[in-house]
């Protein structure tokens, strides 16, 4: 099955490919940056079951005409935005690969990765200081995707104790315990995360705990282990999470 075809079979039935170079073919899609030139984006078969998204570099042109990536920080948040999408950074082309049966959702993910990158905001302080918060809901929100029967509830005060707030709460049927799920960015997060499971063991509060990490090296050592001790499962980064979290989840719920 060619490229185009695959597109055929999905809602992007409008978008186009223009052979480039021998197997290497430009996508023609409404896919605009915000001074409305279209995103580059280039699709080649990787495998006979996978297909290579990338765009030969120009994200990163385009980012450096209005940013410098001068600093192990900025380089570290470009390289995190990339892995937190599923990608990666090869030679300076940002190259995500996907199922063929994938092609039309991981363009859409592609072409926000490219967002991301080429916007200056991503990489301020306060956008940086989130990142993990929303690439962790997005991690979620993929769980509930993939198994309709699972349900969450974001921001949840377990009954009776209004001091105390759930980052995701997976409530399932009623039969087993819930699942409160806490993300930890920082050494502060991970100190209220161990109290609000202290608290609510001390007072017999049926629950089961998650905590992800945004890195469990950048907690210090005494609020690290505290964690671990309180929490009942510990993802050490997001990206362990994503690996193992669903089947994690779906396993507790089902008594």
């Amino acid at each position: 099955m060619t490229i185009s075809e695959m597109l055929a079979s999905t809602p992007a039935t409008t978008f186009q490919v223009q052979e480039k170079r021998p197997g290497i073919f430009q996508l023609i899609a409404p896919i605009f940056h915000d001074d409305g030139d279209m995103v580059s984006i280039y699709l080649e078969k990787a495998s006979d079951d996978t297909i290579r998204i990338c765009d030969h570099g120009m994200s990163l042109m385009r980012l450096s005409y209005l940013f410098d990536l001068d600093s192990d920080k900025k380089k570290k948040v470009l390289n995190d935005i990339i892995a937190n999408r599923g990608a990666s950074l090869e030679s300076g082309s940002i190259e995500l690969i996907v199922p063929n049966s994938d092609l039309f959702s991981g363009i859409m993910n592609y072409s926000q990765l490219v967002s991301e990158v080429c916007s200056m905001e991503i990489l301020s302080r306060e956008m940086v200081s989130n990142l993990f918060y929303d690439y962790l809901g997005e991690s979620i929100e993929r769980i509930r995707e993939q198994n309709g029967k699972l349900t969450y509830i974001k921001d949840y005060q377990p009954k009776g104790h209004s001091e105390i707030n759930v980052d995701y709460a997976f409530l399932g049927d009623g039969k087993v315990r819930p699942i409160y799920l806490f993300g930890v960015k920082d050494t502060n997060k991970a100190q209220q995360t161990t109290i609000n499971c202290l608290t609510m063991t001390l007072e017999s509060v049926p629950y089961k705990s998650i905590a992800v990490f945004e890195n469990i090296d950048n907690v210090t050592t005494f609020a690290r282990n505290s964690l671990i001790n309180a929490s009942g499962k510990v993802y050490s980064d997001l990206s362990s999470f994503q690996q193992k979290g669903a089947v994690y989840i779906e396993n507790e719920l089902a008594g």
